[in-house]
């Protein structure tokens, strides 16, 4: 059977095991997602690589240099008090 959610299958949620890795579910997925992988190794392997693949996502990066830092953070700054306020 399909979830029509995310294209997975209900037995094996693999769709759903990269974003599980980018803490990026919501609280049902989430816990469905981590109830079968106390049960599956198959899928709780594959959540491995993923959990490693978004490790080194966030530390390829090359950190933002303080000057383009402190100008994007005014530009910003700069962007949420020109809003119209609701």
């Amino acid at each position: 059977m399909s979830d029509p959610r995310s294209g997975s299958t209900r037995d094996h949620p693999r769709d759903l095991l990269p974003l599980h890795a980018l803490d990026a579910l919501d609280e049902l997925d989430r816990r469905r997602v981590e109830a079968h992988l106390q049960t599956c190794p198959e899928c709780a392997a594959a959540w491995a690589a993923w959990q490693e693949t978004a490790a080194d996502l966030s530390t390829d990066a090359d950190p933002v240099p303080p000057p383009v830092r402190a100008a994007l953070m005014r530009a910003v700054d700069g962007e949420a008090s020109a809003a119209p306020s609701a």
